[in-house]
């Protein structure tokens, strides 16, 4: 009998206070895929926020809804969020951190859970993600720590042509544009090679266009390169 394979889930994992809707923004905008939530009361009486996150999430959205004990202390959160994005894990789904609504240590510490994952779980990275509401009400993502610098010139040559401008939509066409030559099997084989470390690494991700993967920097790559831009004109 061949099992049934089920596509993986987009679950956010938001923290709650009782005067902060602006985690649910990009959920209810539909920016970001959407099937279920988990919420983390941060404090006591956080009752109100809840059912309000409940209402709008499960009634309007139809999404599921898992909501943990009251936390009542960062190094507390740490440890819910760790157990349970690692849980999410474990199924393959693609686990969002959403520490909108914290202060500051909070916030740093909910979000280095995902950091730690990633770091453990360097299979699972391109399935956890971390992101923040801005003044605009935009989601923006928080780059991950990457596992490892790039220490390979083809690495090197890879970020900065992603850096540079260059779109390509294949791996093979990024191979095509750093061939100094004619771009033969030996030379795409190690620039595929040298994408799949750097994805590994956290740096690159790559997008699906249809019936290619397309890579681009990751956000950790585009700080990456930002910061190491002076570097890499001398290794270009």
């Amino acid at each position: 009998m061949t099992d049934i394979q089920t596509a993986p889930k987009h679950i956010h994992h938001i923290a709650v206070t009782s005067d902060d809707d602006r985690p649910l923004l990009p959920i209810t905008r539909e920016h970001i895929g959407r099937d279920a939530a988990v919420l983390y009361p941060i404090g006591d009486d956080q009752a109100g926020g809840i059912d309000r996150y409940q209402r709008v999430l499960e009634d309007f959205l139809g999404l599921s809804v898992t909501v943990t004990d009251e936390i009542h202390d960062a190094d507390g959160l740490y440890a819910a969020a760790y157990r349970r994005l690692r849980d999410d894990l474990e199924h393959h789904d693609a686990v969002y951190v959403n520490p909108t609504a914290l202060e500051t240590r909070a916030a740093h510490l909910f979000t280095t859970a995902a950091q730690t994952l990633a770091l453990e779980r360097p299979g699972d990275r391109s399935h956890l993600s971390a992101y923040t509401v801005d003044r605009h009400d935009e989601p923006r993502t928080l780059p991950l720590a990457p596992d490892g610098d790039p220490d390979t010139e083809t690495e090197h040559r890879i970020l900065g042509a992603l850096a540079a401008g260059s779109d390509p939509p294949s791996v093979s066409d990024l191979a095509r544009s750093l061939a100094d030559g004619d771009c033969d099997e030996s030379f795409r084989s190690k620039v595929q090679y040298n994408v799949q470390k750097l994805e590994e690494k956290g740096y690159l991700e790559r997008i699906d266009a249809g019936h290619t993967l397309r890579p681009r920097l990751s956000p950790m790559g585009r700080l990456w390169t930002r910061a190491n831009s002076l570097d890499m004109e001398e290794t270009a």
